[in-house]
């Protein structure tokens, strides 16, 4: 797709989409809005005017192998609905013009994704979930910035070269299981901030 508007995946159930490459658009490249039971996979969403991925109140949505660069707002938007069950595998946001990926609200889980090189945080996650063997590098702000928080899950991660911190944990989380993470090659004074 090379549009003004994109693709918009809205009320739908058992969707599967496979092999897209959205572009150029001038807001968003792919809107997924209220769906279910579905998957995404191998999915570009890039160079938009807006964010790449945009995706709001999902349940058992799965997005695989998915990847969004250069977007002027945000990489991947994910603002879930409450069931804890849409996840990204293999994800890729890179070089986006603010976050990379950011996830306010619901329970999504994140395993072996990446951020990097994006003018805000690789990871803005608000709400609760699971980040497994995700890595966020070169950012110019977080690698991983946690905020408001009840239950967080973050294992094998790794932050390295982000300009403020790799991992900052907002002091008023709840329960956050925090193992076998790691910071490499650092420059600022405080790459843990908790």
């Amino acid at each position: 797709s090379d549009s003004s508007e994109g693709v918009l995946v809205k009320y739908v159930i058992n969707f599967y989409g496979n092999n897209v490459l959205i572009k150029n658009c001038s807001g968003s490249g792919l809107t997924i809005d209220t769906i279910s039971d579905s998957y995404i996979s191998n999915t570009e969403s890039s160079y938009n005017s807006s964010r790449g991925f945009y995706v709001t109140n999902t349940k058992r949505t799965t997005f695989i192998s998915c990847s969004a660069y250069g977007n002027s707002i945000i990489g991947m938007q994910i603002i879930p609905s409450d069931d804890p069950t849409t996840m990204f595998i293999f994800c890729v946001a890179d070089g986006n013009t603010t976050d990379g990926i950011n996830s306010s609200g619901g329970q999504v889980k994140f395993l072996f994704c990446s951020a990097n090189d994006n003018v805000g945080d690789g990871f803005d996650i608000i709400g609760d979930g699971i980040l497994f063997g995700c890595s966020a590098e070169n950012n110019s702000t977080d690698g991983f910035q946690i905020d408001d928080i009840s239950n967080l899950v973050i294992i094998g991660c790794r932050g390295e070269g982000n300009t403020v911190t790799d991992f900052d944990i907002d002091e008023d989380a709840n329960t956050i299981i925090f193992m076998g993470n790691s910071v490499q090659k650092t420059s600022a004074q405080n790459k843990y901030s908790i």
